[in-house]
């Protein structure tokens, strides 16, 4: 979908559509349960304010919010397999960045959690 076409369609305020997670993919995504959707979102956005990099992390995920469809790819392809090695579950986390959606509650989670500071 370009990008033009999707921000005449004005479906978000950013001007993406839920139709943008169905693109072509590298590899095989399945979608996750909301629940681990959820899970994955508060663990992440915990961290996150753990360190407390909340304001870089906000700057970077909005950045890269228009392909980070693309870069999940990229991660998922040649990253995620080296930590499934450790132990970590990089698919997982390929998958959920994935969506679109996934990333816009992520970055309100960790809104929510730097105004509960």
């Amino acid at each position: 979908m370009s990008i033009k076409r999707g921000l005449e369609t004005g479906d978000d305020d950013q001007g993406y559509t839920e139709k943008d997670d169905n693109s072509t993919h590298l590899f095989t995504v399945k979608d996750l349960p909301p629940e681990k959707e959820r899970e994955l979102i508060d663990k992440i956005a915990a961290r996150i304010k753990e360190l407390k990099i909340e304001a870089p992390s906000i700057m970077i995920l909005e950045t890269f919010k228009p392909v980070n469809s693309s870069l999940s790819q990229l991660y998922g392809f040649y990253a995620a397999p080296f930590l499934e090695i450790f132990g970590i579950r990089g698919y997982e986390y390929a998958n959920f960045l994935n969506k679109k959606k996934n990333v816009r509650d992520l970055i309100n989670k960790i809104r929510e959690n730097e105004e509960d500071n």
